[in-house]
């Protein structure tokens, strides 16, 4: 217990400087503690399994790599545990990839009809072809059906993060559709 401590205080310390949170307001918000957890698993498992008393953190980024980090691990989790596949053999790292990108697009894309209008989304989005469908995007625990049978993030803030990934991609492809956009 006392070196899961040492880690978390590590951790939530490296964090705050990296993203100037001085109060460290990050860990009294549950969502980003479990994004923090969750995203650190494997890193918090090997320290806990060595004799280093004191863990050598590289914690150098900010919340969108946080929130990014997360949705890599859900997706790990999903792949290991659900289907019963190894991410690390190549082809399956690959593959990995290949799922991550396409998933990307289809989050982004549920990002923006979350936040925009019809009409916004249609006009900014004419051209993109998505591959990935609605069950395939309820998988990994980002996103659940509501009652009404229509897709919604389990929490503001990942649409939010797509929304920012998406437009940060989108206006720096330096063509008609990032001045459009």
């Amino acid at each position: 217990k006392n070196k899961l401590e040492v880690y978390a205080e590590h951790l939530i310390k490296d964090l705050a400087i990296s993203i100037s949170d001085n109060d460290r307001e990050l860990a009294s918000i549950p969502l980003l503690t479990r994004l923090l957890g969750e995203a650190f698993d494997k890193e918090v498992k090997t320290f806990y399994q060595s004799s280093e008393s004191k863990p050598e953190l590289q914690v150098k980024f900010d919340l969108f790599e946080l929130y990014g980090r997360f949705i890599e691990r859900k997706y790990d989790i999903y792949q290991e545990e659900k289907l019963q596949v190894s991410v690390n053999k190549v082809a399956e790292m690959e593959r990995r990839e290949r799922d991550l990108k396409c998933m990307r697009e289809g989050y982004q894309l549920l990002a923006l009809k979350v936040l925009f209008t019809e009409e916004q989304v249609a006009l900014i989005e004419s051209d993109r072809n998505y591959t990935f469908l609605a069950e395939q995007l309820i998988r990994i625990g980002i996103v659940q059906v509501s009652h009404d049978g229509k897709l919604h993030f389990i929490h503001r803030t990942f649409a939010e993060y797509y929304v920012a990934d998406y437009l940060v991609n989108r206006l720096t492809e330096g063509n008609n559709t990032s001045q459009l956009v």
